[in-house]
């Protein structure tokens, strides 16, 4: 949706200093004798990366590389030795199969969920965002995605419906969209085609049954504005997915255009991803879903810091990455914040007209 009368838009100029601040950032953040090893911030991170940890913040580094245009900015072989370690992280064996493991944050994770048990929604998340990543990049994933997956119709509706959708329903679509993901790339990357020809028209099915026509959003029982319009953007990523139309796209603007959802980097995320994809759809109420973007910009600069990049929180980096104390809250940007800034700006941009001439591009998610 471009529009070249506001291609010189006073934010073009703002937006290119922007984009060169994050990329002296990332620098510092970067553990330079070693390709795709990232700090989360650059002076509380409690964060180290080696060889067994750090998949998460290079994966937020090489999409932020992504997202401002800048692959060019590196090397061509240091490219691929940064996929490469991604890549490292896949396994191939017993029952995480195709799923990619940071042993140093399972290691903690894996303890609160009790002895001998495995969280595999953080397993699930992680992989859905290291193979974003390396799709975004024109990479792949070594291996498909296999363990933990429904294999039949009654498994994949047992799945569906043992999520939280009553009280929940961000975490209840993050995973149906991972489930709908997997099978995907499963499909297109590995041949898996006849599983997703069987398994993804049931995902929709139940979509359906679970959509509220009053909001547009996708949940059970009476869960808060901000779970309504972060469960929408969850399950509008599998829409987007498959490039498919949805029921109620006018109802979802109104609900966000009416909200504000901007107490952190997340909530930013979500409300633009929805507001994005709908217009996309329709052209109801297209004026004020610009004004939106216009605003947005400007209010999500108050978590830009001195360094140049964004942090996760207004006012301080965020403290936790799955619920693990990864930095001390220290007023600077972080690796969360700013790969979901940058990721929010590429679609604010888009919605404006401006994406072309930024350079700028939304990941694969």
């Amino acid at each position: 949706m471009n529009n070249p009368h506001l291609h010189n838009y006073h934010y073009i100029d703002t937006l290119n200093n922007l984009r060169q601040d994050i990329l002296v950032w990332l620098k510092t953040v970067h553990q330079h004798e070693h390709t795709g090893y990232y700090r989360y911030s650059y002076k509380g991170s409690l964060h180290y990366p080696s060889a067994q940890s750090g998949l998460g913040m290079s994966c937020f580094a090489l999409r932020t590389y992504y997202t401002l245009g800048a692959l060019d900015a590196i090397e061509p072989n240091d490219l691929q030795a940064w996929t490469n370690y991604i890549k490292s992280f896949q396994t191939h064996k017993g029952v995480c199969d195709g799923y990619f493991e940071d042993t140093e944050l399972l290691r903690v994770v894996d303890k609160k969920m009790g002895r001998f048990r495995r969280d595999m929604g953080v397993r699930r998340a992680e992989t859905r965002q290291a193979c974003g990543t390396l799709l975004s990049v024109g990479a792949k994933p070594r291996y498909p995605v296999i363990a933990d997956l429904p294999q039949t119709s009654e498994q994949l509706i047992d799945y569906i419906y043992a999520l939280p959708w009553l009280d929940n329903p961000w975490h209840a679509g993050s995973h149906t969209s991972h489930l709908a993901f997997f099978l995907k790339l499963n499909a297109d990357v590995f041949g898996y085609t006849d599983k997703f020809a069987e398994l993804m028209p049931l995902i929709l099915i139940e979509l359906d049954r679970l959509q509220d026509p009053d909001t547009g959003s996708w949940f059970g029982g009476t869960p808060s504005m901000p779970q309504i319009i972060n469960g929408a953007m969850k399950v509008l990523t599998i829409y987007e997915l498959l490039q498919r139309p949805f029921a109620y796209p006018e109802k979802l603007i109104d609900t966000c255009l009416n909200a504000k959802n901007d107490s952190n980097a997340c909530g930013n995320v979500d409300i633009t991803l929805v507001l994005h994809h709908c217009q996309k759809w329709t052209t109801y109420r297209q004026n004020e879903i610009r004004a939106f973007a216009e605003e947005r910009l400007q209010s999500i600069m108050s978590f830009r810091k001195p360094d140049g990049a964004f942090s996760f929180l207004p006012d301080t980096t965020g403290k936790y990455y799955y619920k693990v104390e990864i930095s001390q809250g220290l007023v600077e940007s972080d690796l969360h914040g700013t790969s979901l800034f940058t990721w929010t700006i590429a679609m604010l941009a888009e919605i404006l007209g401006i994406a072309d001439t930024l350079g700028w591009h939304v990941p694969i998610i």
